[in-house]
């Protein structure tokens, strides 16, 4: 079988009117407590807190024998992932500070320097938490407060349960897991699988960092492609999603520049438009343009005999 998408890994893409920004990491060493107070280790951000057991030497390898099972007390816990940070004059000068998490699994309150700034329940999502009002020059505490996702479940399930309770009520018992996993957003196979173990986890798994700007900043891009038989072209289209700091114009104007290497040549595409803000305070500009299918030749893909698959920039 011949693959029928185009893998796209990096467009450069550009704005006019996208001045400096700064990013600044907050991964690395954190602290991780227990509610109880009976445990406190270094942690490792991106991470969980069943691997910050293990590597502490708190817990033994969850894989080995039982240990799924006797390590379950983990997830039934409230965890504290917590860090200190330095916000230099060069940040706080930014128009917008945002604290931005890339995935939080699950259940969490955000506290900046003691200030409630957020809470998360969706381990899928991206959180943008503005802050600029919350840091100050100097030294700055970050503390995520997570509650077990095992007691949050049971939580919404009694909450649904008043009208009627929804099935199914618990995973089977020869998967020795945990139950209501259907009612969070969440992971569903950290609560057991038919192929794998119950590991209800806690963490910030993905990367967490401070970001500063002072215009527009580019937020997402997603890249949609097409083959056309009847032309013998690839289409391509890109949405790229766009932020402005705390003061919203009507629209901004740029250039969005938007380069494909292909296996022949550097098709470039250069697009000049206005970009109005919609009801939402979002900015979203898309574009389209076809490439012609000898430019990336279909190569074949999935069986391990052909080896690695193709990407592009």
């Amino acid at each position: 079988m011949f693959s029928q998408t185009l893998t796209i890994v990096l467009f450069g893409l550009t704005l006019n009117s996208v001045l400096s920004a700064s990013i600044r990491d907050l991964g690395g060493v954190w602290q991780l407590k227990d509610a109880q107070g009976e445990y406190s280790v270094n942690a490792t951000v991106p991470g969980g807190v069943y691997s910050d057991l293990i590597n502490n030497n708190i817990i033994n390898d969850v894989f080995y024998g039982s240990n799924d099972v006797e390590t379950r007390w983990v997830s039934q816990k409230n965890w504290t992932y917590s860090r200190t940070f330095i916000v230099d004059q060069q940040l706080d000068d930014y128009q917008m500070v945002n604290l931005v998490f890339e995935g939080v699994d699950t259940f969490a309150k955000i506290y900046v320097n003691d200030v409630l700034a957020a809470e998360t329940d969706n381990m899928f999502l991206q959180y943008v938490i503005r802050v600029k009002h919350l840091i100050k020059v100097g030294l700055n505490e970050l503390r995520v407060q997570f509650q077990s996702p095992v007691e949050k479940a049971k939580q919404l399930f009694d909450e649904q349960a008043r009208q009627y309770p929804v099935p199914p009520l618990c995973v089977p018992d020869e998967y020795n897991g945990e139950c209501h996993v259907n009612h969070i957003r969440k992971m569903q196979a950290s609560f057991a699988w038919d192929w794998g173990p119950a590991f209800p986890s806690m963490g910030i798994w993905k990367p967490v960092f401070l970001e500063g700007y002072t215009s527009t900043l580019i937020r997402h891009i997603n890249v949609e492609i097409e083959e056309n038989n009847n032309t013998e072209e690839w289409n391509v289209g890109i949405r790229v999603y766009f932020v402005q700091p705390l003061v919203l114009t009507d629209y901004i104007t740029g250039e969005v520049i938007v380069k494909l290497h292909t296996d022949i040549d550097v098709v470039t595409h250069i697009f000049n438009d206005n970009i109005y803000r919609d009801a939402n305070d979002d900015y979203t500009f898309n574009c389209s343009f076809s490439i012609p299918k000898v430019s990336i030749p279909q190569k074949q893909i999935g069986a391990y005999s052909y080896g690695c698959s193709i990407h592009y920039q």
